[in-house]
């Protein structure tokens, strides 16, 4: 499997962003908050990513668009676990990823918190992956 993460992946649709902030649930893992929803219709890829960083605590778009980088790139290296478990059973996910620190973390900071993110989103549909 490639470490890409290509337009298919990335979450574009203003009703299913809405849907996604409306019906799903969230966790806090500093300094990023996880928002899943798991959808019925297929889609192009089984999970589709929305990535944001916040206007409010960083004025520069140079700033914020640092982060979103620098979580773009964790999720490109370890996304690969829980596509293949949502490949296998055929299940779609929406999945948001919003950084909510007030400073600027290191990479390796962002990318435990996503790994640790991705494994517990893995970890609770693990058992209603197979339930419809």
């Amino acid at each position: 499997m490639k470490n890409t993460f290509s337009k298919q992946e990335r979450l574009c649709s203003t009703k299913r962003i809405g849907e996604l902030y409306l019906q799903g649930e969230s966790f806090h893992l500093y300094p990023l908050k996880f928002t899943h929803l798991r959808h019925q219709q297929p889609a192009d890829a089984f999970i589709n990513i929305l990535i944001s960083a916040p206007k409010h605590h960083f004025k520069h778009a140079h700033d914020r668009n640092l982060l979103k980088r620098r979580i773009r790139e964790a999720y490109r290296l370890n996304k690969h676990s829980i596509t293949a478990a949502c490949a296998d059973k055929q299940v779609y996910l929406d999945v948001s990823i919003h950084y909510t620190a007030k400073k600027k973390e290191t990479y390796q900071m962002i990318e435990q918190a996503l790994k640790n993110g991705l494994d517990r989103i893995e970890k609770r549909y693990a058992n209603k992956l197979t339930q419809v």
